[in-house]
């Protein structure tokens, strides 16, 4: 069957009278308690009786929110008795007519197999570029010494350091901060480790599992909302804003933070931060895990 025939340039009347089931809704089936096979069974035969066609199994484990939503998933996400369950339920669904789309997370979002990526490499934790403000004493120097530090400013304008001035002041300090949104860590997808990592922990475990038989099994992987900080750092960026736009983009952080900025270069610095970390993203992320 050509599960893409949606999109054939012509108007096929027995598809039209009989659809594949790449016409038909897909549901999500969360897997959050117990798993046995008859169980599985018992909610398939369920699906096919209501006329459903088309699943994808969300696997919410015990780390995803366990203080709000408390689970039961047994066995383990992506354990061995994990993925033997999950090959009988495609198994039997295929069987009775159901088509399964690969979800490719513990819950969301995607990328981390269940903090997974982080505990293996905690180097990829996410970062994010912060700041704060500081208050010096006159005559007493400024060193920057701040874990992570970026650059510091004074009235808008960076500052070298050592820094010492002769009366009281507020700077403000920029510092790369590693960012914990989620239960389980979450990595940094503007790394290229991470894909590769994210990869061999998932989606290369489902391949092991069906083997030559997984590019017929699932049509289609959902990806499930990737996630960048609000104004995200990746180890490369400096190198490569640099090498792209032909200046250091840490002369300009206030002006990335300043949504009501004027100034011209300032709103050009906006513009090239984000289309860098757009490319970034793309390059490294989104191309690595769709070949």
């Amino acid at each position: 069957m050509n599960t893409y025939n949606a999109f054939r340039p012509h108007f096929d009347t027995k598809t039209f009278v009989k659809p594949e089931s790449l016409f038909f809704p897909i549901y999500s089936w969360t897997w959050n308690d117990y798993l046995t096979e008859d169980g599985i069974k018992e909610q398939i035969d369920e699906f096919v009786t209501r006329g459903i066609k088309n699943l994808y199994v969300i696997p919410i484990s015990k780390s995803f929110r366990p203080h709000n939503m408390r689970v039961r998933l047994s066995p383990d996400y992506m354990t061995n008795d994990f993925l033997k369950l999950f090959h009988f339920a495609v198994d039997y669904g295929r069987k009775n007519d159901l088509s399964f789309w690969l979800y490719d997370e513990d819950a969301w979002p995607s990328a981390s197999c269940g903090g997974k990526v982080v505990q293996s490499c905690p180097e990829l934790i996410q970062k994010e570029i912060s700041y704060k403000k500081v208050s010096l004493t006159s005559s007493v120097p400024y060193y920057g010494s701040d874990k992570n530090f970026l650059a510091a400013f004074l009235d808008g304008r960076r500052i070298s350091l050592p820094f010492q001035t002769n009366t009281d002041c507020e700077i403000t300090v920029y510092f790369i901060n590693e960012r914990h949104a989620f239960n389980n860590p979450y990595p940094d997808i503007l790394d290229p480790r991470t894909a590769d990592l994210f990869l061999t922990l998932t989606h290369e475990k489902y391949a092991l599992e069906f083997g030559n038989e997984f590019a017929d099994v699932f049509p289609c992987v959902f990806i499930d909302e990737p996630n960048l900080a609000p104004y995200p750092w990746t180890q490369s960026l400096d190198e490569e804003f640099t090498k792209k736009y032909g200046y250091d983009l840490k002369n300009f952080l206030p002006s990335i933070f300043d949504e009501e900025c004027t100034d011209e270069a300032g709103i050009r610095a906006r513009i090239d931060y984000r289309n860098c970390i757009a490319d970034l993203l793309v390059k490294n992320f989104y191309m690595k895990i769709s070949t």
